[in-house]
């Protein structure tokens, strides 16, 4: 738990959340790879059952989710483009949250979306029985609870980071999709994110985008194309990109938004299994 670049919170604070669902398959059959829109197919149909109001509120008009969801990670490696499973076979997914009142429903003790996860749940042809314990340290790279204003203090003048796309990552074009992680693209999805959800007195400034483009370049990758959902073509793997002639504060500012692309993601289609990101390292001056 201490090698988390961000603080566990030691009060309820207004908390981001991210959390692992974990899964034990219970039936023998075969699911193709993008299992990222049955996660989100599960996510919306259990709100429905839960409190139709929230469901319907989750659907944002301006394309920003207020939450990302993984696709089903720990599965055996696809043969012939088939995945095969037998029963007793364990999985998971991941749910985090970029608004308080969001993670605040996800906890709920009555009624929220995971104490009424149900005993049972079908992905496909699958079923599954699920469980979910809070924070434990077997999860601790992907579960965690932090705030904005923690996120904000936590921010330091690095250098360099090291991140990891641990799902195919792909941005919006006009007419395209781009497939590789320019830092540009990275800090105009996050940036768009953090201005959108975390409080207005901790709003940055656009000319980040600029000093993305124009101060940042990547010195080391490990990336691969992949299939996405929705037959979008994505990149995964891991980069690392290096700050070049940028004062302290912007690299204080950037390195902020390093952090926060483990809850929001990076690029698109991020509530349907797209753009998971994790920061694996970063390096101060």
């Amino acid at each position: 738990m201490k090698d988390h670049p961000l603080p566990f919170p030691e009060k309820q604070e207004s908390l981001l959340a991210s959390v692992v669902i974990h899964l034990e398959s219970l039936n023998a059959g075969s699911l193709l790879p993008e299992t990222g829109r049955k996660v989100h197919g599960f996510w919306h149909e259990h709100w429905k059952r839960i409190c139709p109001p929230a469901a319907e509120s989750l659907h944002p008009n301006n394309g920003k989710a207020e939450f990302t969801l993984s696709p089903i990670f720990g599965l055996p490696q696809p043969e012939n483009d088939v995945i095969r499973l037998s029963p007793g076979m364990p999985a998971w997914f991941r749910v985090t949250t970029l608004r308080p009142t969001l993670t605040e429903a996800l906890f709920n003790e009555h009624n929220g979306w995971l104490i009424t996860l149900p005993a049972e749940l079908d992905f496909g042809p699958i079923r599954w029985k699920p469980s979910f314990q809070p924070f434990s340290k077997i999860d601790a790279a992907w579960s965690w609870l932090c705030s904005y204003e923690a996120m904000r203090r936590a921010a330091q003048p690095s250098v360099s980071w090291k991140i990891s796309l641990s799902t195919p990552t792909s941005f919006s074009g006009r007419y395209v999709d781009f497939t590789f992680p320019l830092p540009e693209l990275l800090v105009k999805s996050w940036l768009e994110r953090w201005n959108h959800f975390a409080p207005p007195a901790l709003g940055l400034p656009e000319e980040l985008i600029d000093a993305a483009r124009e101060h940042l370049r990547v010195t080391e990758y490990h990336l691969s194309t992949c299939p996405g959902e929705r037959q979008t073509i994505g990149c995964r793997g891991s980069l690392v990109i290096q700050a070049y002639h940028l004062p302290p504060e912007a690299r204080t500012q950037l390195d902020l938004l390093f952090l926060y692309a483990y809850y929001c993601g990076s690029g698109h289609r991020t509530a349907q299994g797209m753009g998971q990101t994790r920061l694996l390292r970063r390096w101060s001056g």
